[in-house]
């Protein structure tokens, strides 16, 4: 994996959350591990050739 596709995705990933759904989960969960889970996600569907852990 090329550290340029991790920082494309990276810079992408406040296009994965819905307005204010950020927010929302903030107020309501510790967002740490869905915001990783969602990047994680994205990675895995970009990077098809690639196993994808977090």
């Amino acid at each position: 994996m090329k550290i340029e596709d991790l920082a494309k995705v990276i810079k992408e990933s406040r296009e994965l959350f819905s307005k204010d759904e950020l927010a929302y989960l903030s107020l309501n969960i510790k967002n740490d591990m869905v915001i990783r889970n969602k990047i994680a996600y994205n990675l895995h569907i970009e990077l098809k050739k690639l196993i994808v852990r977090v």
